[in-house]
């Protein structure tokens, strides 16, 4: 299964300020690569 990433989901990941469950799963699948 592959995992994209847009930019305006980056976006939103890099000015995330609240951890959040959703946040916290995007960047362990982001950082698992």
């Amino acid at each position: 299964m592959q995992f994209h990433v847009t930019d305006q989901a980056l976006k939103e990941i890099k000015t995330l300020q609240i951890p959040s469950t959703k946040g916290i799963r995007v960047k362990a699948e982001l950082a698992a690569g």
